[in-house]
């Protein structure tokens, strides 16, 4: 059987971006033209920025989009955050891209316009034109994985370039999709042992009536560091104690509406009980600067084990932290 070859064909090769046919369009940027466009649409994109950041889905209603600052490098680093956990990565948010490639060609690809099987082949019409068949594995079916280019069938060409660590080309423009934006509550659930933690995690995680935003563990190691530190530095942590009792913590955090009438949390504290913990020994905050500061608490820990870890590699040039 023979190999079926999409072309992406590069027409007359220099010409201005209103003038791409878009998706199997290559073509040259003349140095003069849109970049004041670009910086004024990425500075309408970012006036929201000191709104809470979460990933984004198109709505019709503009006064309830919340808007999420996009970097260059997210998408080439594949990116994946807390909230991975229920709003799955960066690239299942980029609808567009533009591409410039090693030799000075410009691709533009949109998300659906060229997706294609593992027996396909691809060549890109360029000053230098690049031929390559679309790849056979399947990347790991996980919620954050960077490992190698994507894979996955039915393949969609954009997602060649988001994860490519910019070995295939430099992002110069990003289109990404909106969403509502959600009020949220942080709850930090401490626990009487790390069993307990696993438990209550699986718990969590399996009951449908919860949609979790994200989920992170705390061991009593971790804990230990943080109340030292709230000994040491208490202005640094600006938090209550950390409860002598606790073993572990998990930290999450979910949609929250204060202004319904009637809140509900019987089947957060079924799950909770059910693991043999008690809602009301958790820390919990819904108010823009309790947010924050749960937010700096939950920074905290990587950030102290950074400094510990610098301080020691003073002595011990070889020190190195994996993860």
């Amino acid at each position: 059987v023979e190999d079926v070859c999409f072309v992406v064909q590069a027409g007359d090769g220099i010409r201005e971006a209103q003038e791409s046919r878009g998706l199997g369009d290559v073509y040259k940027r003349q140095g003069q033209g849109h970049a004041g466009d670009d910086q004024h649409h990425h500075a309408q994109r970012c006036r929201a920025e000191q709104q809470r950041i979460e990933p984004l889905r198109p709505v019709r209603n503009a006064a309830s989009v919340q808007l999420h600052r996009v970097h260059r490098r997210d998408v080439l680093a594949r990116a994946a955050g807390a909230a991975t956990f229920k709003y799955g990565t960066t690239r299942d948010w980029v609808e567009r891209l533009r591409i410039v490639l090693a030799s000075g060609d410009v691709l533009e690809l949109r998300r659906g316009q060229c997706v294609l099987e593992p027996s396909d082949r691809v060549r890109i019409e360029a000053s230098v034109p690049i031929e390559f068949d679309v790849p056979s594995y399947e990347s790991p079916a996980l919620k954050k994985s960077s490992v190698g280019y994507y894979g996955k069938r039915p393949w969609d060409l954009i997602d060649l370039f988001i994860g490519s660590e910019g070995l295939l080309g430099v992002v110069s423009r990003v289109d990404v999709a909106l969403t509502k934006r959600e009020p949220k509550i942080s709850i930090i659930q401490f626990l009487d042992s790390e069993d307990q933690a696993l438990h209550l995690t699986h718990a969590l995680r399996s009951d449908g009536r919860l949609q979790l935003d994200f989920l992170e563990f705390y061991s009593e190691n971790a804990l230990k560091l943080l109340s030292d530190l709230q000994h040491t530095e208490p202005a640094t942590v600006g938090m209550p104690a950390i409860p002598p009792q606790a073993r572990a913590a998990i930290f999450y955090e979910l949609s929250f509406d204060p202004q319904q009438e009637a809140l509900d949390f019987s089947a957060l504290e079924e799950t909770i009980a059910g693991c043999g913990a008690d809602l009301a020994n958790s820390w919990a905050g819904y108010e823009p600067r309790e947010l924050e500061r749960l937010k700096v608490f939950r920074h905290l820990l990587p950030e102290t084990i950074n400094a510990i870890i610098a301080e020691r590699k003073k002595s011990i040039p070889a020190l190195h932290k994996l993860g």
